[in-house]
């Protein structure tokens, strides 16, 4: 790593290793790493000889050296530890000139640096050059206590720096992070005289105390013009004694930017009861005032979304003989993933489709919404329900993100015979209730949600025909996966036992009752999904 070594001292190669970092204000190391740099193996080896003379003292650290043989090889430390001080023999500086003299210096800023000469007093030239010198020693006349001594007292001086400078740019890091401040105007006769700003000042409108002393009116210029005439009249209320609430407006900041500031003022009153003083507070909220932006304009954005998608819902359902069929969506967020549709098919068929895309949110309504128009333009070409969602399931799966899929349940409904053909994508199945309230026996048939496998073939369910008085349900896991605190949930039958009650009620009242009580059984607890329903109804003979 350093090139060739002298051969003195070579013991010592892992000194680096055993030293502590820079930092410390006191001496707590207790292996100092120390390099020599001489103009030969006999000049380092004297200076080592002349460290190990004479006792240590107490509590000293040890001291392990390294010796190099030139500048060349001190500015090669890659990614190695600095030592923590280096014993300089100036005429290593002399022998090899300026260039490699600061190329040396640069790759030590931190290290302390001992020179060792002949000379009584170092060259002033040369003290210069050698801009991190902590020490100079006079060769001959130095004891090797003394020489340590300068070691250890140059090293902890170094530290003290250090832990100064750290501690300086921990203040100025502080500083620059408060984001708001005090203020203290003195008031007479109504008239604000003065006004004494504190050091946080600097931070939140880049102006320093001295900056506002120097030029009365600079906490006015800097406002935002838009934004004057309502401070002024708020200074105004202020000085007339009237207590007023805090006030958020714009200034321009030293360095060109708008900031949100948010002033709040406490008057302070003589024993004559006239307004003497006020103290405030300037708080920079111009981060508030950002990502409330933000959540407008992310809740416009919503808002919009929740408008087309309510558009893509079916305004009112087919009016058909002899049916009577109704269906509503409630999403858990602005936009859900859920939807229902009515949709004319091929044969003057009709079909009802309920789906229920992976959780909720925007994401799921895009993800129903790429269904809806899929399946609507798959019916104006294919007749069942197994082909088109077969179809769909292909289209569909190579634009959705990774674990996300959507269950569907697909009825097709021939009005004339009231005949529902159903098949389900992982939804569940419909019940059926008749004339009397009792569940009718509906086969279950299901298969793999859409976005699953591309692969997958969907095989026509059963088909059931409806009677009179019948009333067949199609729900979302959300109409009945609600509880309430610490309770049980609600479940598909206790559902069933809702519409149950009401199943006389015209379809759309159906839905308005049974959404009600659904939301009250989980009370207090808001619905976490989606909730979706549809209501088909096979009306008696002759009504």
């Amino acid at each position: 790593m350093f090139g060739q070594r002298c051969p003195v001292a070579t013991s010592v190669a892992t000194a680096a290793n055993e030293s502590n970092s820079l930092g410390e204000t006191a001496m707590t190391t207790t292996v100092l790493d120390v390099v020599i740099v001489a103009p030969d193996a006999a000049t380092a080896a004297s200076l080592s000889e002349l460290l190990g003379d004479g006792p240590c003292e107490a509590g000293q650290p040890r001291i392990h050296l390294r010796s190099l043989c030139s500048l060349g090889e001190a500015t090669r430390w890659g990614n190695a530890p600095r030592p923590d001080a280096m014993l300089l023999d100036l005429q290593v500086l002399q022998n090899e000139g300026s260039a490699c003299s600061e190329l040396f210096f640069a790759s030590l800023r931190d290290t302390p640096i001992i020179l060792v000469d002949d000379a009584e007093a170092i060259d002033p030239r040369v003290r210069a050059t050698c801009r991190i010198v902590a020490d100079y020693v006079q060769r001959g006349q130095s004891s090797g206590p003394l020489l340590r001594r300068s070691i250890i007292h140059a090293v902890e001086l170094q530290r003290g720096r250090f832990a100064l400078q750290q501690s300086e740019e921990r203040y100025q890091q502080l500083l620059r992070s408060i984001n708001s401040y005090t203020y203290h105007v003195e008031v007479s006769n109504g008239r604000s005289t003065s006004t004494q700003h504190g050091p946080g000042c600097l931070a939140t409108t880049g102006y320093a105390p001295a900056d506002y002393a120097a030029d009365p009116f600079l906490w006015f210029r800097m406002i935002h013009p838009e934004d004057r005439p309502m401070v002024l009249n708020h200074l105004a209320r202020l000085e007339s004694g009237e207590q007023v609430a805090p006030i958020e407006h714009r200034i321009h900041h030293r360095d060109g930017t708008v900031r949100w500031i948010r002033n709040s003022a406490i008057p302070r009153y003589d024993a004559a009861g006239q307004l003497c003083r006020y103290d405030g507070l300037l708080e920079n909220i111009t981060e508030r005032k950002a990502a409330e932006l933000a959540l407008r304009e992310s809740e416009a954005d919503l808002l919009a979304a929740r408008d087309v998608q309510q558009r893509l819902l079916p305004h009112q359902a087919p009016v058909l003989p002899g049916l009577e069929m109704a269906g509503a969506s409630f999403p858990c967020e602005t936009v859900g993933g859920d939807y229902f549709d009515f949709v004319p098919m091929l044969d003057n068929q009709w079909g009802i489709v309920i789906a229920d895309g992976t959780g909720h949110g925007l994401a799921a309504a895009l993800l129903a919404a790429e269904l809806q128009a899929t399946l609507r333009t798959l019916v104006h070409t294919y007749r069942t329900p197994a082909k088109i969602l077969t179809l769909a399931n292909r289209i569909l799966l190579p634009s959705m993100p990774d674990a996300f899929f959507i269950t569907v349940l697909f009825l097709r409904l021939d009005a004339r015979t009231r005949t529902c053909t159903f098949i389900s994508a992982g939804h569940p199945a419909p019940r059926i209730l008749d004339a009397r309230g009792r569940l009718r026996e509906v086969p279950p048939a299901t298969a793999l949600p859409l976005g699953i496998l591309e692969n997958t073939t969907f095989s026509n369910g059963p088909s059931v025909r409806l009677k009179d008085g019948d009333v067949a349900l199609l729900f979302s896991d959300g109409m009945y996966e609600v509880s309430p605190p610490g309770g049980k949930i609600l479940g598909i039958d206790g559902l069933v036992q809702i519409v149950r009650r009401y199943r006389d009620q015209p379809a759309d009242e159906i839905i308005r009752r049974v959404h009600e009580e659904v939301v009250a059984y989980g009370r207090p607890n808001q619905p976490q999904d989606d909730m979706t329903i549809v209501i088909l109804k096979a009306l008696a003979t002759g009504r």
